[in-house]
């Protein structure tokens, strides 16, 4: 899901991780690695970082990843408009007969 950050106006991929066996395809080009208690690792700018259920996990547009705490990732990203572009996206369309016309 894309997320615009308002200082530095700029929008990430990103995602909450929340353990169980299910990680997005983005992960792909990280080297993912799951680890029996939930925490998943993956590779970064700079080695390896893990995350922790609950944590978020980052791809900037330069294409590196990065780990979030929760705190920390809804301090800097509009996690509540995305949430809302995402719901809107997803709602069906009315009926026809549904519609009203003026």
């Amino acid at each position: 899901m894309a997320f615009y950050k308002p200082r530095g106006d700029m929008t990430v991929d990103a995602f909450q991780w929340l353990g169980g066996d299910q990680m997005p395809g983005m992960l792909s080009d990280c080297a993912p690695h799951l680890q029996g208690d939930g925490v998943l690792t993956i590779r970064v700018a700079v080695g390896t970082a893990s995350a922790m259920p609950g944590d978020w996990v980052v791809r900037a547009a330069d294409g590196f990843f990065e780990v979030m705490s929760d705190a920390r990732f809804r301090a800097a990203y509009d996690v509540e408009a995305a949430e809302k572009e995402t719901a809107r996206a997803h709602k069906p369309a009315p009926a026809p007969d549904a519609v009203r016309k003026p």
